[in-house]
């Protein structure tokens, strides 16, 4: 039975309402950001003065530069080491015939299920054995392997035809040669969904960063906004928002850069196996 156009005003209206209250936050956050804090608690929804001095204000009340670089920088090196290790774990399931893959992908899927609380003792306590609590090791090393991202490119790989790879075997190609010339090509999307996914947690993660880190040369975003929120000063809820809405734009920016891919790549997601 064919359904017309009418028949889906309901959808329609109930995902526009969906979006509406989602987007209320942050509606109330970008219009908070540019105006005074007594504005904000008026019940206006458009600000009666806009002040786009909160943002320069917010930016020089903290090293905000330091955090967005501690942020940038470690976000970048976790995603590299994650997807790196990631691709190469997930081919030697799929692709090898190595004795007990399939004990060590069960355990792999096993880590996946145990929260950093519940081992972030024993994981501080090593750290600091080693020296390494408030440097960049302390916020790198503990995640540069991710049992998500296995299993999550294990589905992509498990779409590459046996064929493809047996014929590169015959033809005398290693295993580093298929991974390189034959998987990696044909994953790419499911990499850059990875990547994003991973980016975007890690970026927003507060636990463990302030856990780890003392002094504001190590500090990220996340820790950054959480010590903004404790100043003497008091809390400027507009320079407040300021600095949220500054945060959340390089996230933003990147997931609309990326969205064809994650499509693609949460289609490889689902694949069986």
């Amino acid at each position: 039975m064919r359904h017309g156009p009418g028949s889906h005003w309901g959808s329609y209206i109930f995902l526009v309402a969906s979006g509406g209250v989602v987007l209320l936050p942050i509606l109330w956050m970008v219009m908070g950001s540019v105006e005074s804090t007594t504005a904000m608690f008026t019940g206006h929804i458009i600000p009666p003065r806009l002040d786009f001095a909160n943002y320069p204000h917010a930016w020089a009340s903290a090293p905000f530069a330091r955090y967005f670089l501690n942020s940038f920088g470690t976000t970048i090196a976790i995603v590299f080491f994650q997807v790196a290790t990631s691709a190469l774990a997930a081919y030697g399931v799929v692709f090898t015939t190595i004795r007990g893959r399939n004990v060590a992908f069960g355990l792999i899927l096993l880590s996946m299920m145990i929260p950093i609380q519940a081992i972030f003792i024993p994981d501080y306590i090593l750290l600091s054995d080693l020296h390494w609590i408030n440097t960049y090791q302390a916020l790198v090393i503990p995640f540069v392997g991710t049992g998500f991202g296995v299993f999550f490119l294990r589905q992509a790989y498990l779409k590459i035809p046996r064929e493809m790879v047996e014929a590169m075997k015959m033809d005398g190609g290693s295993h580093w040669a298929i991974f390189q010339r034959l998987v990696l090509p044909n994953t790419v999307p499911s990499m850059i969904t990875l990547a994003l996914l991973n980016g975007a947690f890690h970026y927003g993660y507060l636990f463990w960063p302030l856990l780890v880190t003392e002094s504001n040369a190590y500090r990220v975003v996340p820790v950054g906004l959480a010590y903004f929120l404790a100043q003497d000063r008091g809390i400027h809820w507009n320079q407040l928002m300021a600095a949220n809405i500054m945060t959340v734009i390089p996230p933003i920016v990147a997931f609309i850069l990326g969205q064809r891919y994650i499509v693609k790549g949460v289609l490889s997601y689902g694949s069986k196996g």
